[in-house]
């Protein structure tokens, strides 16, 4: 099959045929400089965040009567009616990409055979579909390398969508997490709950519950592609510590 789902439903439900795709390899660093009078060129800031990037698919598609086409052009319309919605091509089906079709989509007028292009603005990144993580009973001091397989980092500041939280779940007297340089640390002893830290949206709750005020830290942890260090210590541990993450592609 060669298409794409969008929003959960596949393009050939509407009898699409994808004749090309224009796929960005990458969106566009946000460009950020300053112009000064009387010198050449420009002051360039060190600035390394994306704006949205774009994929272009053009489809065929037929129908037997003229009404036909009517029903199946308003069925496109409202498939595409939706914003933030994941767009997933078949020959990629491992990454989805957060998307909306902003451009109005205009059909040639060639009776009962139509073409259309369908402008996708997306997300600078990719999502995976598949969670990652690791889930280890922690007893006394633990430490383990990470694999984080992305090409972007992710942490707090990612992209729309992002996923990235450590989990500790059951008891401990007192705690401290770290992954790389970061540390976060809880000294108010938990017995059976679960702590949720979520590093994109930069919350960290009790069973639902703010409790960020709780922990010692100075920001939310951040995976880098390639390996990162898990170390977790404390008194009395007797709980879970998950992470768990959807790599982010350029």
């Amino acid at each position: 099959m060669n298409g794409l789902t969008f929003n959960g439903v596949h393009s050939d439900s509407f009898g699409l045929i994808m004749k090309t795709v224009q796929r960005s390899a990458g969106a566009p660093v946000r460009q950020k400089e300053i112009v000064i009078p009387g010198r050449d060129g420009a002051f360039v800031f060190p600035y390394k965040k994306r704006d949205n990037k774009t994929h272009t698919a053009r489809f065929t598609y037929t129908a037997t009567n003229m009404t036909d086409i009517r029903q199946k052009e308003r069925q496109i319309g409202a498939w595409l009616s939706a914003q933030e919605a994941y767009l997933i091509f078949d020959d990629e089906p491992d990454v989805a990409y957060l998307a909306t079709a902003y451009s109005e989509i205009t059909p040639t007028e060639d009776y009962l055979t139509r073409e259309i292009e369908i402008e996708f603005v997306c997300q600078p990144f990719g999502i995976a579909i598949e969670e990652e993580g690791v889930e280890r009973y922690i007893t006394g001091a633990h430490q383990e390398s990470i694999d984080y397989v992305g090409t972007q980092l992710i942490g707090l500041g990612s992209q729309q969508g992002s996923f990235f939280v450590v989990e500790i779940e059951g008891s401990f007297t007192s705690i401290q997490v770290s992954i790389n340089d970061t540390t976060i640390s809880f000294d108010t002893a938990l017995t059976g709950d679960k702590i949720t830290i979520d590093n994109t949206n930069g919350t960290i709750e009790l069973d639902g519950e703010n409790i960020i005020n709780e922990a010692e830290f100075n920001n939310f942890f951040t995976l880098y592609p390639g390996d990162n260090l898990l170390q977790v210590d404390g008194v009395g541990l007797d709980c879970y510590v998950r992470v768990r993450y959807k790599a982010l592609y350029i």
